[in-house]
């Protein structure tokens, strides 16, 4: 049986997505759940915005920029999400990086 109040499941759970409690879930619902319960999963907001090209959180829609930025706010030292920042470029606590700054930022925390 799934927790179903537990966000880090429902973030693995979107990795295939799945049936809880008879309700099928596509991958989106699930990281979109896991948000819902907790704000603060950057896995989950950067597998939403890589995986889904964005979502609906808490009635609110974020593309996939957005979803990274947002994963980066709540850590900044995840290396794969400043790489994937790198394919726009955004901004992160307030400052703008630019696409070879992401890119950079990447390289220098691997």
């Amino acid at each position: 049986e799934v927790d179903a109040d537990n966000s880090n499941v429902w973030h693995w759970l979107g990795c295939t997505g799945g049936t809880v409690r008879g309700r099928s879930y596509s991958q989106k619902e699930c990281f979109e759940k896991s948000l819902e319960l907790k704000a603060d999963n950057s896995d989950a907001w950067f597998h939403l915005g890589k995986q889904c090209g964005g979502g609906t959180v808490d009635g609110r829609l974020y593309s996939s920029q957005e979803c990274f930025e947002k994963a980066l706010e709540v850590d900044a030292d995840n290396s794969n999400v400043w790489h994937w920042l790198g394919c726009t470029g955004g901004t992160v606590r307030g400052r703008s990086y630019s696409q070879k700054e992401c890119f950079e930022k990447s390289l220098e925390l691997k």
